[in-house]
């Protein structure tokens, strides 16, 4: 509850707009104390927009992501986990390289 309240704290303060960003917390069971960060959460100036969702289909962490990732409103996603931590203004440089390579193969993208 404390570390993932601190990360997301981080995060955002590092974050180059951070009204601009979604978190969207998958809870397949891992995180015993997701209440902090629900009753956090209800505090819009805390975190923006965030949501917590909960996953019990199993699987591991690609149909949690898969899950996330089809909950999320946004057109561009960033995966993070509990021990990511985040550059300064992080949003704007994927923002910035993505607008960079607008409109390359992915194969061209990523070689």
């Amino acid at each position: 509850g404390n570390h993932l309240i601190a990360k997301l704290s981080k995060a955002l303060e590092t974050s180059n707009d951070p009204d601009e960003i979604e978190v969207v917390i998958v809870d397949a069971g891992g995180c015993t104390d997701l209440g902090k960060v629900v009753s956090l959460s209800s505090n819009e100036k805390q975190f923006g927009k965030i949501s917590i969702i909960s996953f019990s289909d199993g699987g591991g962490r690609g149909p949690c992501l898969n899950f996330g990732a089809a909950n999320a409103t946004g057109r561009i996603l960033t995966f993070c986990h509990s021990d990511t931590t985040l550059p300064k203004h992080w949003d704007r440089s994927i923002v910035s390289t993505l607008e960079q390579h607008d409109g390359m193969d992915d194969d061209d993208l990523f070689q």
